[in-house]
């Protein structure tokens, strides 16, 4: 099975999705950060294949509500084509190919999302996006260009797209808040568990790790999921296997399933 397809399953597993009249939500305000809502909009781009229009927003038709209209496909932000006022966008940068050898549009772009994601936080409202696939007129021609996720990820320091940081780590920094438990083995043998988990779930966790042969580790990397029968109680289990080396225990609620698929295919597929 391909990663693509991997992906295509685990998003298509998604039950949780929320919609309201301005689009599907990406981010909720509860518990949100800078990082958390740059880290949804970076991955919306990310799972963006084909040229399409994306409708960014928050705040509905309120007073405290921002919008921001870009093209992206390709996994790349292709062009900015509107913002509301309050985004205080630079002209120059609307309606044009953005550049990827320009760091002055990687920066000015940087600085308009930064905004954005601040307008959300102060307004204590979720983020939402609305997908046009195939743009009509305005921006119809920004198909080729733009800047890559792994470059916009460097200009917002989103530590869970820095390729620099072992996988397994990307991984825990991603869903951490989505595990019950979770024990961390790095490459050089050093250890990070959760503190507060319970003692039978981190014997189990402990035993994961132990039992896994090193031998065997190859350098693609890897994840094995283990799910309870139906009507148990018990949690999940997975192993995720870096390709630098190391594995991830993880105890997660099954719901909790798709969230980690995802990430894990967004963080070990290539740029």
């Amino acid at each position: 099975m391909t990663d693509a397809l991997r992906e295509k399953l685990a998003r298509l597993a998604r039950t949780d999705e929320e919609w309201t009249v301005t689009g599907r939500v990406l981010a909720a305000p509860e518990g949100a950060t800078r990082e958390s809502l740059l880290q949804a909009l970076l991955d919306e781009i990310d799972d963006t294949v084909l040229t399409a229009r994306l409708v960014f927003g928050y705040g509905g038709e309120g007073p405290r509500s921002g919008r921001l209209t870009v093209i992206a496909g390709g996994r790349r932000l292709r062009g900015i084509l509107a913002a509301t006022d309050e985004l205080g966008a630079d002209p120059d940068l609307l309606g044009r190919a953005l550049d990827a050898e320009t760091d002055a549009d990687a920066g000015t772009v940087g600085a308009l999302f930064d905004r954005f994601v601040a307008g959300a936080l102060q307004a204590v409202a979720p983020i939402t996006v609305i997908a046009t696939p195939r743009p009509e007129g305005a921006g119809a021609d920004l198909s080729e260009g733009g800047i890559g996720v792994r470059q916009l990820a460097a200009a917002w320091d989103l530590e869970a797209d820095d390729p620099g940081i072992p996988d397994i780590t990307r991984l825990l920094t991603r869903c951490g808040a989505d595990l019950t438990a979770s024990l961390m083995r790095n490459a050089d043998g050093t250890e990070t568990a959760e503190p507060d988990a319970p003692a039978e779930i981190a014997a189990t966790l402990g035993d994961l790790v132990a039992r896994a042969d090193s031998g065997k580790d190859a350098a693609a990397p890897t994840l094995t999921i283990w799910l309870p029968h139906m009507g148990s109680t018990a949690p999940a289990l997975g192993l995720a296997r870096g390709a630098q080396g190391g594995r991830l225990a993880m105890a997660f609620a099954p719901g909790n399933l798709a969230k980690i698929q995802t990430a894990w295919v967004r963080i070990t597929r290539k740029s």
